[in-house]
């Protein structure tokens, strides 16, 4: 985050919609819900870059969508 960000105590977390592809990379990243509005545009860049374990469907690589919730506290 940012220094200014860093700089403030904050408390609160973030709710993402995540689209997965078959390999597990991140094809599409929306806030679903948020009580700090300043981070978001941050995690949702940052997340854009991870990569998660490929999701499957009965046991065959799939695409796949998921609520990732990011807990944000800074004291």
């Amino acid at each position: 985050f940012p220094s200014r960000l860093r700089k403030k105590k904050v408390r609160g977390q973030i709710v993402l919609l995540l689209k997965l592809d078959e390999e597990g990379n991140v094809l599409q990243a929306d806030i679903d819900s948020s009580n700090l509005p300043r981070f978001d545009p941050y995690v949702l860049n940052q997340v854009k870059h991870w990569r998660f374990t490929p999701p499957t469907q009965q046991g065959r690589p799939g695409k796949a969508q998921a609520r990732l919730p990011i807990p944000i506290n800074i004291t």
